[in-house]
């Protein structure tokens, strides 16, 4: 083996690790390699081989120690780059956090206010959600909150607080007069039951009293119970009739609306065809008299001449056909 290879050696630096260098290192051992002849048959030509592999396996450790230092330097260094940004970034943030707290602070208040108003427009929403449980008591507590809550200025948000608030009275009022109705029909429940005990307690002291004419008295209790039944029966009867007659009647005075609806439709198309045909009419007659007068205009001019004896009467009929078959005469013709 005559020719010498080249190999990578006494490049410790960054010199080696760019683009151009490096490659241009490697291509030119790739060549070296390539242009040597050497016969593995041989035992010299084996030698010369693994002299090649040797030296190649040289100048990649050396690019595989330049890159391992390399990038421990890269890495230190990187550290250090780290270290100081870092320490950069937190004070430009601080600073950043410090220029901007004031528009901060308002941002914060401002949401707290916000929050306020929101929480106070929820609230008057849970007072009506809870007005259909409430007693007389409450109702007074809550048309205090309402007149407390009247006093808070809602600024931006007046509207629909002021839509929460008629809203909160509304049912404050419905559950005044609910509870009312409830009173009324309490009383009439417990008038009922006083009256029937009070019956039951006369019942009961006049059998005491008379145990000879119990079995009167209870035909009699017996006769007025039926006769309660029955006029009970025919009250709810004449209630059933009453309600049928009213709405029999109703029925009837839906019937006579729909009826007079109708007529009234009725009279009204009738009266919107004759008006159209009576347009329609009138139309047909201008078309008429518009046609006709078209063609009347040149019939006309060939009278004039025939009594002015400008034409004969046969020259004029003459020229008057001439005039049809030519078409001068608006919507005249002649078929042959």
């Amino acid at each position: 083996m005559t020719q010498e290879v080249t190999v990578i050696q006494g490049i410790e630096t960054r010199e080696l690790f760019t683009a151009s260098n490096l490659d241009y290192a490697i291509e030119k051992i790739e060549k070296d390699i390539k242009s040597i002849h050497t016969d593995p048959s041989t035992e010299k030509g084996r030698k010369d081989i693994i002299s090649l592999s040797v030296k190649v396996r040289d100048s990649k450790t050396l690019v595989d120690k330049v890159r391992k230092k390399l990038g421990e330097d890269l890495r230190l260094e990187l550290n250090t780059i780290n270290e100081i940004g870092n320490k950069a970034v937190e004070r430009l943030q601080k600073l950043q956090d410090e220029t901007r707290l004031p528009v901060t602070e308002f941002e914060n208040k401002e949401k707290e206010r916000v929050a306020i108003h929101e929480n106070s427009i929820t609230l008057i929403g849970e007072w009506s959600n809870r007005i259909v449980t409430y007693n007389k008591d409450d109702l007074q507590q809550a048309n205090d909150f309402v007149m407390h809550i009247k006093t808070v200025d809602f600024e931006e948000f007046k509207q629909r607080a002021d839509i929460a608030i008629i809203s909160l009275e509304k049912s404050i009022a419905d559950r005044l007069v609910a509870i009312e109705k409830d009173a009324e029909l309490a009383r009439l429940q417990k008038a009922e039951q006083d009256r029937i005990q009070k019956e039951r307690e006369q019942l009961i002291a006049k059998e005491a009293a008379d145990r000879a004419t119990k079995e009167a008295e209870e035909r009699a209790a017996k006769e007025k119970a039926d006769i309660e039944r029955k006029i009970q029966a025919e009250r709810e009867e004449a209630i059933r009739k009453q309600k049928e007659a009213e709405e029999s009647l109703k029925r009837a005075e839906q019937e006579k609306i729909k009826a007079v609806e109708a007529e009234r439709i009725k009279i009204e198309a009738e009266k919107q065809a004759e008006i159209a045909a009576t347009a329609k009419r009138e139309a047909d007659i201008e078309h008429r008299k518009s046609i006709n007068n078209s063609a009347l205009s040149p019939i006309l001019a060939i009278i004039h001449a025939v009594q002015a004896d400008d034409l004969t009467a046969e020259e004029g009929a003459k020229e008057l056909i001439k005039m049809i078959a030519k078409g001068e005469i608006p919507h005249v013709s002649i078929r042959y």
